[in-house]
């Protein structure tokens, strides 16, 4: 049985069902559902980033090479290259042709698309993974390196991947990548099986470096990924006071960001949508907000709700279609299916470009709550 969080005098408790609210679905209803099932065949054919790593044909590869370069998302290493008994020449030939990439020293890019075209979540994996070949099998992931090899999202995709190197390994960086003198005391293996530090200190490495808003989000996403379990909240808190250097100067504006985090909210878009409300002065009521009909059929819901006096919600859904390159589409389709009545509820969809302190997001709410609070 699912359960609905739902806010009491400012307390936040659980209900073990949520609220049956009366609601019928009129013609109107069905004409926006069918509207909305349009819009969403018609977007399919837009152009869109890519999730997944394809390689480009090479038959001088061989089929077992293939497939290790599939699990390290495409790269391998030199090193790995000539084991498996492609030559120094081969190589030479096609960098010469541009056959491959190679991203950095030592590292073979054999990915059939540009990685301007992965999604931002693939790009930060991915750095990670060169990162990790670029400095040798010792190499650890540390920081955001080793949060997205966990799967965490909402990673800037402008961070700088980190590893560190055990063992008086090299210190110096190397094309783009940090390789930072740190104590891994506690390792651990991700997902792919990469090696990486212990997430909840790979967690306080990278808040510190991050915005408020950005910090929430990947905060967030390791929540909802039970990679904190227990007092693990608290350890990473403690762990951001330990950290020396510059990055310390950011420690007051994280308090915001430990009372707001909340493994709930499914997507960094949704953490990001809550503390734009939020510094706007717009504090929601609830998160994940279910409305039912008296059968206890899901009629609508909402990533952010708002109680209003009459009894009723104003809803937030927001829409994170992550393959979009194109804005000004997903701008469009905001305009089409924006404020969905259910009755006297109201449902307001929101895409990423939606979102900001002064977006359309904040706009919108503050005028549907100042003519009916």
């Amino acid at each position: 049985m699912n359960t609905v969080r739902r806010l009491d005098l400012g307390e936040r408790q659980r209900a073990v069902v949520p609220p049956v609210v009366p609601l019928t679905e009129g013609p109107s209803i069905a004409r926006e559902r069918r509207a909305r099932t349009l819009s969403r065949s018609a977007s399919q054919a837009r152009t869109e980033l890519v999730d997944e790593i394809t390689l480009v044909a090479d038959g001088g590869v061989p089929e077992n090479v293939r497939a290790l370069a599939l699990r390290q998302l495409g790269c391998l290493s030199s090193a790995q290259l000539r084991e498996a008994g492609v030559s120094r020449p081969a190589i030479a030939r096609r960098r010469a042709s541009q056959r491959w990439r190679f991203p950095t020293s030592g590292v073979v890019d054999l990915g059939a698309n540009p990685p301007s075209i992965l999604t931002p979540q693939l790009r930060v994996r991915r750095a990670a993974v060169i990162a990790l070949l670029a400095f040798g099998p010792h190499a650890i992931a540390i920081g955001p390196s080793a949060l997205a090899l966990h799967g965490v999202q909402g990673l800037p995709s402008t961070m700088s991947p980190e590893v560190t190197v055990p063992g008086g390994g090299p210190r110096r960086d190397r094309g783009g990548v940090r390789c930072r003198e740190c104590i891994a005391s506690e390792t651990v293996v991700s997902p792919d099986g990469f090696l990486t530090i212990d997430p909840i200190v790979a967690l306080a490495q990278t808040l510190v470096q991050l915005a408020p808003r950005e910090a929430l989000g990947v905060l967030d996403s390791a929540l909802h990924l039970q990679l904190l379990r227990g007092e693990g909240l608290t350890q990473v808190r403690r762990l951001t006071h330990r950290l020396r250097g510059p990055s310390r100067h950011r420690l007051p504006e994280l308090e915001a960001v430990w009372a707001m985090a909340d493994g709930q909210r499914a997507s960094p878009l949704e953490s990001w949508a809550y503390w734009d409300l939020v510094a706007a002065g717009l504090q929601p009521t609830d998160i994940q907000v279910e409305i039912r009909d008296p059968q206890r059929r899901l009629v609508a819901r909402g990533d952010i709700g708002f109680l209003r006096r009459d009894g009723t919600w104003l809803l937030i859904e927001l829409q994170g279609r992550r393959n979009h390159v194109d804005a000004d589409a997903v701008i469009d389709d905001g305009e089409r299916r924006d404020d969905v009545m259910l009755e006297e509820h109201t449902v307001l969809e929101f895409w990423a470009v939606h979102l900001g302190a002064h977006g359309r997001m904040v706009r919108r709410v503050a005028q549907h709550l100042e003519r009916r609070p």
